[in-house]
């Protein structure tokens, strides 16, 4: 992915379309994918959105239907951190 940039205020902003997990085993089984934003502060949110294959309801998080994680409580998407759990 090339870098991003983002002006302050500018709203909400997709950060990548394609995002790929790979695995030596396919067991992502207490695993997690995260998102940080350097320097984040109190106004910086990530949000995990709903796409062709990956659903959100709540903090559980769907591929195809079959739930595949949770929204980390801590890192929720608040103070520029997401955290994917996989389950």
């Amino acid at each position: 992915m090339d870098d991003l940039s983002y002006t302050e205020q500018e709203g909400w902003k997709r950060l990548d379309t394609s995002v790929t997990v790979n695995s030596d085993t396919d067991d992502f089984t207490g695993g997690y994918v995260e998102v940080d934003i350097t320097d984040g502060n109190s106004y910086d949110e990530l949000q995990l959105v709903d796409g062709t294959d990956l659903s959100v309801s709540g903090d559980a998080v769907y591929w195809n239907g079959d739930r595949i994680g949770t929204i980390d409580n801590t890192y929720d998407g608040s103070d520029g951190r997401l955290r994917i759990n996989f389950s």
